[in-house]
């Protein structure tokens, strides 16, 4: 017997959804299906600066980190700092060069408006970060992930300058 031929249409191919984010400094796109979560949040770290940040979470261990460093006045680092922080970030350097074993000379590089990473957190830290002029910008680009995400569409965020 003859084989019939299948005249039923072919499935429709699902439409992939992205979110894309276009800085100075690269950029980033992501399926929609694969954002785990979006995230806004500010912190101090040791008493130098305060970080806004967004960060995008991913189906794979690859996070998303969009942040805005603004120093704290000078009066604001020194009530954070206590003499028991200081002294233990003095011990814990000295055991870093002790246990390395040679001298470290620290540099002092110009802030360029791009973040700034040691070598070992690279290569442990499946992180791309994005720093970013402005706190608006971290609250604008916040917006745009946020709501591509829980709408399910494309969305762009993109900033041409760091001004």
């Amino acid at each position: 017997e003859p084989a019939v031929a299948d005249s039923s249409p072919a499935p429709a191919k699902p439409e992939r959804r992205f979110w894309e984010c276009q800085l100075p400094g690269g950029s980033f796109s992501i399926g929609i299906h694969d954002i785990v979560s979006v995230s806004q949040h500010q912190y101090i770290i040791e008493g130098d600066a305060e970080y806004y940040e967004t960060t995008v979470s991913t189906r794979s261990t690859i996070v998303a980190r969009f942040y805005h460093r603004q120093g704290l006045p000078g009066n604001a680092q020194l009530s954070l700092e206590s003499p028991l922080v200081t002294g233990k970030r003095a011990l814990d350097r000295a055991q870093e060069l002790i246990d390395t074993g040679r001298y470290v000379q620290r540099i002092t590089a110009p802030d360029h408006g791009l973040p700034v990473k040691r070598a070992r957190d690279i290569a442990v830290a499946p992180t791309v970060e994005f720093r970013l002029t402005t706190r608006a910008d971290v609250a604008a680009l916040y917006q745009s992930a946020h709501t591509a995400w829980k709408k399910g569409e494309d969305g762009l965020f993109q900033l041409a300058t760091m001004d």
